[in-house]
């Protein structure tokens, strides 16, 4: 966890595995409070002519976006298909739940395939900022 700004930062860095399923290990908990994503950066190794845009799911932190066709909680990240490096700016708050500090990620293809350490995404980098890292 970094702090800017006096709020705490948290990265995390989401990388698809062979399961699809991403273990994220945060160093304390983190209470419930509102959460800004700040930005998200995407690699990868090739570029797709068809994908638009890739989801997220991380429902302690999403919980908030239901994507309607799958019924999960995921965040949609829009794609420029032409280029190898995203680097999206944002300042979109969210109400996050308790995080502990064991944590499970998945992402998505844009046709709601689950994303695997095959894919063409190597990694995907969340920075949000937070109110206190306080635990009461």
């Amino acid at each position: 966890m970094l702090r800017t700004d006096k709020m705490p930062t948290l990265l995390i860095r989401l990388k698809p595995t062979a399961s699809g399923e991403i273990p994220l290990a945060l160093p304390r908990q983190v209470k419930a409070q509102k959460m800004v994503l700040n930005k998200v950066m995407v690699t990868k190794s090739a570029t797709n002519a068809t994908e638009t845009f890739f989801s997220i799911e991380l429902p302690e932190i999403f919980h908030e976006c239901v994507n309607v066709g799958s019924k999960r909680h995921c965040l949609c990240i829009p794609l420029d298909k032409d280029s190898k490096l995203e680097d999206i700016t944002f300042s979109l708050p969210f109400g996050a739940q308790n995080l502990g500090t064991r944590l499970i990620a998945r992402l998505y293809d844009y046709q709601g395939n689950l994303l695997t350490s095959s894919s063409h995404i190597t990694d995907v980098f969340l920075y949000l900022s937070y109110t206190t890292d306080e635990l009461f």
